[in-house]
């Protein structure tokens, strides 16, 4: 495992996490407009943030000349978004009883997914094989 891919991956959607945290501390309205502004906040950040992650990883494997082995680590990095959507929706929906997304919490790192797939495959078409050439 690339252990550098798997970091970009990583920090594609928690760097956006911790961007969104500031928001918590906003008032909270009977609707939960506040928790879903930051998971929204959350959301769309994370999406940028894995495309910002797959061109990262994308770079580091055309460096090593491993592109397969880049783009599996950065997945793995990016696919831990999982349990953390759930987390989240776990936590927002304790705090906030009229907002559920049930099913939806699974669906929503889909996108974190093509971000990353569409950032990985742009990096490696547009950045220079190292190496003799």
């Amino acid at each position: 495992m690339d252990r550098r891919a798997f970091m970009c991956g990583l920090l594609g959607w928690v760097v956006p996490g911790i961007v969104a945290v500031p928001l918590m501390g906003t008032k909270e309205s009977a609707g939960g407009e506040a928790a879903l502004g930051i998971l929204f906040a959350w959301w769309a950040l994370g999406v940028i943030g894995c495309a910002i992650a797959g061109v990262a990883a994308g770079v580091l494997g055309r460096g090593s000349g491993n592109l397969t082995e880049a783009f599996r680590s950065g997945l793995a990095g990016v696919c831990v978004a999982w349990i953390a959507a759930i987390a989240v929706e776990m936590v927002v929906t304790a705090s906030v009883s009229v907002l559920h997304m049930g099913g939806l919490s699974v669906l929503m790192p889909i996108p974190f997914v093509l971000g990353y797939a569409a950032g990985f495959g742009l990096a490696v078409l547009f950045s220079r094989p190292v190496g003799p050439g």
